[in-house]
């Protein structure tokens, strides 16, 4: 019966977001299949996980109503406005910023790749002076975790990632303009595995290949709306795709392995033992791809949590205050539950419902389903990149929501801001540009 009705939930919420955005790969339909994906996991019940309350189910329930009703509240109630931007705005133009074939995201994509490979081999350099070799630091991958998330590891210059993100993007840019995911696209993905593996981290280098795709992805829609996509093209990207996808999967794997995750859990059936010599559905990525909806639920059941207003949405907040002394800083580690294994995330909605309150999060929702579907459109209808910008990195918030609110995360933010400001600052260039070369 459970699996009949997410069933029904999933195909209609898919259509619904197809119907409005009128592309299969959208926002909604990206949410859509990854919170269906950890459902369907959750209740194939590989570790005897406890049955979801029906608290939980009207809490998740009632988030995606109110999400999907922001964005169809802009479709609708804005129909008219979205009628004259058509015919105001042309759509066939392409941003300035694609100026002299594209050649400038090729630049910024490699320069800001550098300094990000840079900081990759900075990070290493810094754990290499604790531990000596790189076998070491191998060998140590959890204790390294555990002194990143308590803020132990010293001498790393921080927020150096931005520019990797930076990178990313304007990568992504580069290559949906030539319409083939292009070699510079490797220098940021690539600095971004070196310096996560080395500190264990798998939702920064999740979070660094998902801009990429939704970069990629997003910016195709609107180049091939100009420029048509040959069947051999097609084909080019299917091909290149699997090799993006290929890198990612064996990374984390290696990361898995490496970090010595436990394989074997109290709760687990027989079918889940089967899985604990496979390096690719092992237990702990089961685990990682279903258990934090338990979370949720025990979260919901206990409701013991008192954190400060915006404490885990904003936390990158009061970290930065916590480093001149104006508030205490707050625990990099969430509350865990037992589920019946110990896990401290709990998805996006625990996280903003112990924020700001469960119909304060739905409000926040509607909005934010609002602005994204805003943004959708002035891209799309506008050719204003600033709105690809805040697209991709809404989709990211809605991507990674299974597992945890990534506004928390400093680099979130401050890749966001920094790459609004390149893109600013680059297309004053251009057009100053523009004009000598006119006179």
């Amino acid at each position: 019966m459970i699996f009949l009705i997410l069933n029904i939930i999933f195909f209609l919420s898919l259509w619904i977001s197809k119907y409005i955005f009128k592309k299969w790969i959208n926002p909604l339909s990206i949410y859509t299949v990854i919170w269906f994906a950890m459902l369907s996991f959750y209740h194939l019940k590989l570790i005897n996980y406890d049955d979801l309350s029906s608290e939980t189910w009207f809490v998740i329930v009632a988030a995606h109503i109110s999400l999907f009703l922001g964005s169809i509240t802009y479709f609708t109630a804005f129909d008219a406005l979205k009628s004259k931007q058509k015919k105001n705005e042309s759509s066939n133009n392409l941003p300035i910023i694609f100026y002299n074939d594209g050649k400038i995201l090729f630049w910024l994509a490699l320069i800001f790749g550098l300094i990000g490979l840079f900081s990759a081999f900075h990070t290493w350099f810094v754990l290499l002076k604790i531990y000596n070799s790189v076998f070491e630091i191998l060998g140590h991958l959890g204790k390294v975790y555990q002194m990143r998330v308590e803020g132990e590891i010293k001498g790393v210059i921080p927020y150096l990632s931005i520019f990797i993100y930076a990178s990313i993007f304007f990568a992504g840019l580069y290559s949906a303009y030539k319409k083939k995911i292009k070699i510079i696209s490797f220098l940021p993905l690539i600095a971004i595995i070196i310096k996560n593996t080395a500190l264990a981290g798998r939702a920064s280098i999740l979070l660094g290949f998902l801009e990429y795709v939704f970069t990629f992805i997003f910016c195709l829609f609107f180049i091939t709306t100009i420029h048509k996509i040959s069947k051999w093209e097609k084909r080019q990207l299917f091909f290149q795709g699997l090799i993006v996808i290929l890198l990612f999967t064996l990374t984390i794997v290696g990361i898995k392995n490496l970090r010595g995750s436990v394989e074997s859990f109290e709760g687990e059936t027989r079918a889940m033992q089967k899985l604990q010599e496979s390096p690719f559905i092992s237990p702990s990525i089961y685990l990682y791809l279903s258990g934090h909806v338990g979370v949720l639920n025990k979260f919901l059941e206990k409701s013991n949590e008192n954190v400060r207003l915006g404490e885990n949405t904003l936390q990158f907040v009061y970290n930065f205050a916590s480093n001149f002394e104006l508030t205490e800083r707050p625990n990099g580690y969430q509350k865990a539950y037992y589920i019946p294994v110990w896990i401290n995330t709990g998805t996006y909605l625990r996280e903003l419902i112990v924020d700001f309150s469960f119909p304060a999060t739905l409000i926040i929702l509607y909005f934010f389903g609002l602005y994204i579907s805003f943004s959708w459109v002035q891209f799309y209808n506008g050719s204003n990149l600033n709105y690809l910008v805040v697209l991709t990195f809404l989709t990211l918030i809605l991507a990674v929501s299974f597992l945890m609110i990534v506004t928390r995360l400093a680099d979130w933010i401050l890749s966001l801001g920094f790459i609004l400001l390149v893109i600013k600052v680059t297309e004053i260039m251009i057009r100053n540009r523009v004009v000598r070369e006119l006179h």
